[in-house]
């Protein structure tokens, strides 16, 4: 029995270091491939660069066929609410919404699709947008300064080809631990962020706090990897979203 639980401990300790290699080989791989073999730059965030096209292009055919008031842009914690946040999702049905969010994209993902057809036919009463977290979580060289002239550039393109919508632009969502790199880097993309609302045209609205318990932590109900939504944490967003859309969407549409 002695020498089964040594084998036992023996096996577990084996299997903790062979993962623990994989992940180091991992962190290695993506260390060289974001320092050396894809740099960043400070112009990538705002160089329009395509991404799932196939996406974009079911996008331009619910284009088409029109009826949307209501728009959301953003990456895959917008992409996921119809689908892990249903419930919720429903209940803007309303507003003849229309989501636009695409897993894993960065600034000039959504530049780029902005820039080749997603805004034309459009004529919604409310933008909302979240975008910047694949900026900060997948490149770790990514500034925050690069990250905000992305978002900025992003606002600037909805204003010009949509001049009478409302654009919700939120502060993008915490993630990871409360004292981590990549929260602080978030938190320093907001501030810069916050300047570009007018509070007339251009919305600014934070919600971060509402995902973090008295410590600033992120419950695992909420975000299980520190980042996605689950339903919980999709109905606390929609319980943050809902007064500032139900008032926006009231108001009188300008022709």
């Amino acid at each position: 029995m002695k020498w089964l639980l040594l084998f036992c401990l023996a096996l577990a300790l084996l299997l903790v270091l062979a993962y623990a290699s994989r992940h180091r080989i991992r962190q290695a791989k993506a260390f060289v491939l974001n320092r050396y073999v894809n740099p960043r730059s400070s112009t990538d965030a705002i160089t329009p660069t395509p991404k799932d096209v196939e996406r974009h292009h079911e996008f331009l055919e619910r284009i088409k066929r029109g009826n949307i008031d209501l728009v959301f842009f953003g990456d895959s914690i917008t992409d996921g609410w119809p689908t892990a946040g249903e419930q919720t999702w429903s209940r803007f049905a309303m507003y003849n919404p229309a989501n636009f969010g695409v897993s894993g994209e960065r600034t000039e993902h959504l530049l780029w699709r902005l820039q080749n057809g997603e805004l034309e036919a459009l004529n919604p009463k409310v933008v909302v947008l979240l975008i910047g977290t694949n900026n900060i979580g997948a490149v770790q060289y990514e500034r925050p300064e690069w990250v905000f002239r992305g978002i900025q550039k992003i606002v600037e393109t909805i204003r010009s080809r949509l001049p009478n919508a409302t654009i919700v632009l939120q502060a993008i969502f915490p993630r990871d631990t409360s004292n981590s790199e990549q929260r602080k880097r978030v938190a320093e993309v907001n501030e810069k962020i916050v300047k570009l609302a007018d509070g007339k045209k251009i919305i600014f609205a934070d919600f971060g706090a509402s995902f973090l318990d008295a410590n600033g932590e992120i419950s695992p109900d909420v975000m299980p990897d520190g980042l996605h939504l689950t339903a919980k944490g999709y109905d606390i967003w929609y319980q943050q979203l809902a007064p500032l859309l139900a008032k926006l969407m009231a108001e009188p549409k300008p022709r």
